[in-house]
């Protein structure tokens, strides 16, 4: 009886190698499809190579382990086991990389369980969600406006300007360092470049810049 048991645990569940090799053959292709899309997607600031990299590399081991867990069912509890202990701690930059890491999990495990058809439509889905989504006319987030002047004395003119462009300000924090002032301004304008000039103009104030809430810093 021991050795019948021994023999239903250790055998195949009847998955060949040629299906196995096809399985990761197609998460390979849809990874790669996986890697271009993060790529066109992704803001020049938070963009890592070595991230984008890494989901292909994801996508196919998950897809390896979910082959190997329909193969032995030794196997598949012993990575229940080994996967429960692991631990991801590294600090992602911006969440939509989470969601690619999502994406490549799902595919490699739908890949893996021989379910072809689905992954395909996934991909499609979440391709065109990404890119509509993207081209949406949603109202801008806010920006900080951060102004460095040689006195006090400029924050009236200051106002003044953002007044005459219409655009709605919060100060955010003041500091005056030896005479000179050093101001930021919440604002919410499509203007920055022409803001940004008109600012720059004034004699007491030597440096300017606007800063957006994707990372970029326009000066």
């Amino acid at each position: 009886m021991v050795n019948d048991i021994f023999e239903f645990l250790t055998r195949s569940a009847g998955m060949s190698y040629k299906r196995m090799v096809f399985a990761l053959l197609f998460a390979t292709l849809l990874s790669v499809y996986i890697f271009f899309v993060y790529r066109m997607v992704s803001k020049e600031s938070f963009y890592s190579k070595s991230f984008n990299i890494t989901l292909p590399i994801i996508t196919v081991l998950t897809a390896a382990i979910v082959v190997a867990m329909q193969a032995n069912l030794v196997v598949s509890l012993g990575m229940v086991g080994a996967l429960s202990i692991v631990r991801f701690r590294t600090a992602l930059k911006d969440p939509m990389d989470l969601a690619f890491i999502f994406w490549a999990i799902t595919t490699g495990i739908i890949s893996g369980t021989e379910i072809y058809g689905l992954a395909l439509i996934t991909a499609v889905i979440v391709t065109i969600a990404l890119f509509t989504l993207d081209q949406l006319d949603i109202k801008e987030a806010p920006r900080l406006l951060v102004v460095n002047g040689e006195s006090k004395d400029f924050e009236p003119y200051l106002n003044d300007i953002l007044d005459d462009y219409g655009i709605q300000y919060t100060v955010k924090s003041r500091n005056i360092n030896a005479g000179n002032l050093d101001v930021i301004y919440e604002i919410q304008t499509d203007e920055g470049e022409d803001l940004v000039r008109d600012i720059g103009s004034m004699k007491s104030i030597f440096n300017v810049s606007i800063l957006d809430h994707d990372g970029s810093l326009r000066y």
